[in-house]
């Protein structure tokens, strides 16, 4: 329960009053009305830098920005989608911490 809280404050930092969801397990969401990109991949960066600090939290990141119209769940697909692209990234600079293929 401490790694979730202390992932929920970093999450509360890199994105201040954004609103913030725990989807499930250890998954959260961030809804960012209004942001633009560049907020949107600052944000990010802080967060990653936040992770990268942090001994006892690793996150991967997945996003999608959108304009407009557009439907919740398609736009949850594709940011998870990114997110195992980003995890991929991540084990592959970072094979020691990639515990699936320690054991």
């Amino acid at each position: 329960m401490q790694l979730l809280q202390n992932a929920a404050a970093l999450l509360k930092v890199a994105f201040g009053d954004y609103e913030i969801y725990r989807s499930g397990g250890d998954e959260f969401v961030v809804l960012c009305p209004g942001i633009t990109s560049q907020q949107l991949d600052e944000s990010i960066a802080r967060f990653h830098a936040l992770a990268d600090n942090t001994p006892d939290v690793s996150f991967a990141a997945g996003t999608k920005c959108v304009e407009g119209d557009y439907d919740i769940h398609a736009v949850m697909q594709a940011a998870d989608q990114n997110m195992y692209l980003n995890k991929e990234e991540f084990y592959r600079q970072h094979p020691e911490k990639n515990w699936r293929k320690i054991i």
